[in-house]
Order: structure tokens, then sequence, then C-alpha cells
């Protein structure tokens, strides 16, 4: 029996374990967005935890978009912001929003982000709050060439528990135009992953 993509049954089981493994192996917290307003929080083992207090500021809307890592899926949807005026001039506003998790140890953690196709923004504002120190990234979100992959916010030290101040903050406010033509003039916020260093 073949699948879509013209994978068999046993070769499509035999990558899906692959995929886990390798999650298990990379990840110590993986969150998936979801049209509902929050995320789905799992563990190295792929077990579901408790999620992160996720606050939005603005306009956002809801995406049937998801991050597909090579034929996969995650999560059930995601949230955009247009970032241009009525004519479609370039025209950010203000709109944010908060990723707080629940961190479950002091310690150093490599920060990710990822987004579906459809993102296509440059200079997309990250506003990473971790252990009493503020630090501002700035990534392009570019369907053609960095959506449905993993992309580094750094390596930071947070808090144990749940705070303000050990969070990641996504803005609209700093972004300076498309960088394709063909795409839409979005900023996503989809999928978030933490991993101990």
């Amino acid at each position: 029996m073949a699948l879509g993509d013209g994978f068999t049954v046993e070769e499509q089981a035999r990558w899906e374990q692959e995929y886990k493994d390798r999650w298990a192996e990379e990840s110590a917290i993986t969150a998936w967005r979801t049209q509902n307003g929050v995320f789905e929080v799992r563990d190295e083992q792929g077990v579901c935890k408790s999620s992160p207090v996720y606050t939005e500021y603005g306009g956002w809307m809801n995406s049937s978009a998801k991050v597909d890592f090579h034929r996969h899926f995650q999560g059930r949807g995601s949230r955009f912001i247009h970032y241009r005026d009525i004519e479609g001039t370039v025209n950010p506003g203000s709109d944010s929003a908060i990723i707080a998790p629940n961190w479950p140890s002091t310690a150093q953690y490599a920060i990710y982000v990822a987004w579906p196709q459809g993102a296509n923004a440059l200079n997309v504002k990250y506003t990473i709050k971790h252990a009493g120190s503020e630090t501002i990234v700035y990534l392009d979100q570019i369907t053609d060439t960095n959506s449905n992959q993993w992309n580094s916010l750094g390596i930071y030290t947070f808090n144990q528990g749940r705070s303000a101040n050990d969070s990641i903050t996504i803005s609209e406010e700093s972004v300076t135009g498309k960088a394709t033509e063909g795409w839409g003039m979005r900023v996503y916020v989809d999928s978030f992953r933490a991993r101990a260093v």
C-alpha cells in the first residue's frame, strides 16, 4: 500500500520513528503553535507537558499553515499579522506576541523558532528576556529559504519557573519589507524550541 507521496506504510512508519528519535535527541522543550491561542508542548520523549503562557497584542489572525519538517506537519495551524496598510504599503505597527515557558530548571538553553510557508518579512524583531538581561535578535522570515526549519535565536540562561522576565517576544515593529515577490506581507508565530546545553 502506497501513501500519497509515494511512501509505503512501512517506509512512512520507519521515517516517523526516525523523526521521533531525532526529535528526542535534540529537544528539551518543543512547542507547536495552534489556532486556538495556545501552544502544545512536548518534552524530549514527545510527552505533552504544561504549555507556556502565550499572550498576543494587536490583530493576529488564524492561518491553516503549519510547519512542515520533511513532510511531517506539526501543530494545528499558526498565527500571523499583516505589516501593510490598506494600499499594500509596508507599514508595520506595534503588534507582538509573547511566549513565557515554564522552564524546568535554571540552565542555559539554545532557543529556536520556526515558521511555515507564507512567512515573508525582513527584520522581524525577537526580544529574549533571560535571567535579568535582555537581548534583541532580528531574523528574516523567508518562505523560499528558511521556512519549515529551526532558526536559532542564540543560547541564554533562563531561571526556573515561568516569568515575563524569562520569555521570548516576537514583534512586527522593525519589519522593513518583504523578501520575496509573489508572497503576502506576513509575520508568523508558529513553533518554538528550547534545548538545554
